[in-house]
């Protein structure tokens, strides 16, 4: 969405213009970030934080879009066990399906419509693979290419 910033103060740093945009009596800033493509699961997702220009918005620490990925039948996305700790997860799938393990002993399918949300407290290790993974688990359509 555009923003109508009429003639807003601007500023550039690091090569990217900030505007400075009046909100309730307060001054908010708005930045363009690039999105970057990240290595994950054998196919890539992009990326939009953390960045140079920002790590975090409030608890969100990465936001990542995944899809759609192309995978051989009976293959999926493959993402091993690997820890996280202080930070929670929110996976929410748009096409096709992923199961969720974690050392808590939890496992969850994630399907179209469905959000999971990991809370990593001290430390969990977790994992998340679709295909076979996922048909066992119960998911129909399991070949579909995912997106999340």
């Amino acid at each position: 969405a555009a923003w109508r910033t009429g003639g807003a103060p601007r500023r550039v740093v690091a090569g990217v213009q900030w505007v400075i945009l009046p909100v309730m009596s307060a001054l908010a800033l708005e930045a363009v970030i690039a999105v970057k493509t990240v290595a994950m699961g054998g196919g890539s997702v992009r990326r939009l934080l953390p960045s140079t220009l920002r790590r975090s918005i409030g608890p969100f620490i990465f936001l990542d879009h995944g899809g759609p990925a192309r995978v051989p039948p009976g293959g999926g996305i493959e993402v091993g066990p690997h820890p996280h700790c202080g930070l929670a997860t929110l996976t929410m799938m748009l096409e096709g399906h992923i199961l969720h393990r974690d050392s808590t002993g939890a496992e969850q399918l994630v399907t179209p419509g469905d959000v999971g949300l990991m809370v990593a407290g001290r430390g969990v290790v977790h994992s998340e693979r679709g295909g076979d993974a996922a048909r066992r688990a119960g998911a129909a359509g399991a070949d579909e290419p995912p997106v999340w």
